[in-house]
């Protein structure tokens, strides 16, 4: 027992209770191809296969203030402006009841303010390559909530080493593409790279953005994003600079009501896919009167009650195969098989 967290023997996770660590407390998820690591307030990094080669998501070390990067959460209150992350980094705004519980191969991480709870759970199944966040947002008011859920990945140009110390170049070599909503981060695709990376949801969102600089606005960084001060994404589409994906959906939460949200980065490799990581806000759902569950559970009962969530699994594959996705609970995988790849990436393959 510390100031900071204790271990709960029983749940075999140890406790964080404040997120003000003296550095960041990491859990590692996954165990065969891909790996993420996360801090207990929601930094970190992913990979695939290679640490330093197959970056998926920037994190810059010896950063200040410490621990800033990788993944951000912010929801935001569209009526009052308010704007916080559940996470606490990286606006580190005042929260109430924070709890992260670091786990065998995953992470919750949740706060609450001004009466509304939100909790993200991380994951990496066994047998996928894929990262999962799913985030429950809960409205403890007595009157109606609307609110905005922001979910945002800073790309890395994959080698972590070049991404962080040649300038000259990748300043000028970040790609995207954005088809129907899906943001395919196409950097050196079909030239020195055969993957690439979408990021992408499974319902209509109000708006998205990919330069980083368009999102945070000139002279800010991600503890204070214009697009969050507007209330709204821009739209924009990166040629070099800073790469991101961002999404942004409304949620309409009845006092006492809870609402799911995810999101998907996707990397595929040699044309095709080889894993999904959800990220905050592709799956946006609503499970009445149920205030907990294990995140396979929500997922099977999400494809049971909405079967056009496999949306979220856009990717590119060489050859057609039929949209779906199987849930075995007892190994803890999901399976996800994608339709055919949206026009501009398929343009790219041809070349």
């Amino acid at each position: 027992m510390t100031a900071f967290g204790r271990f709960d023997d029983a749940a075999r996770e140890y406790v964080i209770t404040r997120p003000d660590t003296p550095l960041p407390w990491i859990n590692y998820l996954g165990s065969e191809d891909y790996f993420a690591l996360i801090s207990n307030t929601g930094a970190g990094y992913s990979f695939f296969r290679d640490a330093r080669l197959r970056r998926l998501i920037r994190y810059r070390y010896r950063n200040a203030p410490a621990d800033v990067g990788g993944r951000f959460l912010y929801v935001r209150d569209d009526a009052s402006g308010d704007v916080w992350s559940p996470t606490w980094q990286p606006i580190r705004a005042e929260v109430e009841d924070y709890r992260c519980r670091h786990g065998l191969g995953s992470t919750v991480i949740g706060s609450a303010r001004d009466g509304i709870d939100a909790e993200t759970l991380f994951f990496v199944p066994l047998g996928e390559t894929l990262e999962v966040w799913r985030m429950r947002v809960t409205n403890r008011r007595e009157e109606r909530a609307s609110l905005s859920v922001v979910g945002a990945v800073e790309f890395c140009l994959w080698d972590a080493w070049d991404d962080q110390t040649n300038y000259q170049r990748n300043l000028s070599t970040g790609e995207v593409e954005v088809d129907d909503g899906v943001v395919y981060h196409v950097t050196e695709y079909r030239e020195r790279r055969n993957h690439f990376a979408s990021f992408a949801c499974s319902v209509e969102t109000e708006g998205f953005d990919t330069q980083r600089e368009d999102f945070l606005g000139p002279h800010r960084g991600w503890d204070r994003p214009i697009a969050l001060e507007r209330g709204e994404l821009s739209g924009s589409i990166a040629h070099g600079w800073a790469p991101i994906g961002a999404h942004h959906v409304r949620v309409e939460l009845d006092p006492g009501a809870t609402r799911q949200t995810a999101d998907t980065l996707a990397q595929s490799l040699g044309g095709r896919i080889i894993g999904f990581i959800p990220m905050v806000n592709t799956y946006v759902f609503e499970f009445a009167g149920v205030s907990s569950f294990s995140a396979l559970e929500a997922v099977k009962r999400l494809l049971e009650t909405n079967p056009s969530v496999v949306r979220a699994a856009k990717a590119t594959v060489m050859e057609p195969r039929a949209a779906g996705m199987e849930i075995d609970l007892q190994k803890t995988t999901s399976r996800f098989s994608a339709p055919p790849a949206p026009a501009p990436i398929l343009r790219k393959m041809k070349k």
